[in-house]
């Protein structure tokens, strides 16, 4: 990544996090506490490696709380980045995301929120003649290969859920996780 690819990113993170502030009123401040989100991401889609179609909902618990759940499903079948050859001819994989919400700041345009994700990956693969470096070093060949990985961990991120419309918004998140 150049340089000014990393400055429009820093920018873009930069100018997504100012807002105005106001006053809300109260019929607007019940109507964000009780406001849910399906949620459809776009970008998991273009992941060459293991792409998938990732969908999900997003409900209020209260004025600072959220839960949400992510579902994503990917084979090659569905894949518009079959062309990149990274996978092989039975990839499968499905994913399981859920994930709590603490909202702290929010108005008729915003919210702004720290996250804990969760996630569950299944994954299934067929190799054809390929190779790989163990750790211990030496190169291993194989003709065929049946892969499958299973991988859990968490995510702890930060960010905004952003409404364009009514019924339509976008959510601008990054973070670490294990």
């Amino acid at each position: 990544m150049n340089g000014s690819n990393k400055i429009f990113i820093l920018l873009a993170l930069f100018l997504s996090t100012l807002t105005l502030n106001a006053q809300i009123s109260d019929d607007v401040k019940s109507e964000l506490e009780q406001e849910s989100f399906l949620t459809f991401d776009l970008f998991s889609s273009l992941n060459t490696f293991n792409p998938r179609w990732k969908t999900g909902y997003v409900k209020s618990i209260d004025e600072r709380w959220k839960v949400g759940l992510n579902l994503g499903y990917g084979n090659k079948i569905i894949s518009y980045t079959y062309f990149a050859e990274k996978f092989g001819e039975k990839f499968k994989l499905w994913e399981l995301r859920p994930e709590l919400y603490r909202v702290f700041k929010q108005n008729e345009k915003t919210i702004k929120y720290l996250s804990l994700e969760l996630f569950y990956i299944n994954h299934k693969d067929v190799f054809h003649n390929k190779y790989y470096y163990p750790e211990n070093g030496g190169e291993i060949s194989y003709d065929q290969a049946n892969y499958q990985r299973h991988k859990y961990g968490f995510n702890v991120n930060v960010g905004e859920f952003i409404k364009i419309g009514k019924g339509f918004g976008i959510n601008i998140f990054t973070g670490i996780g294990l």
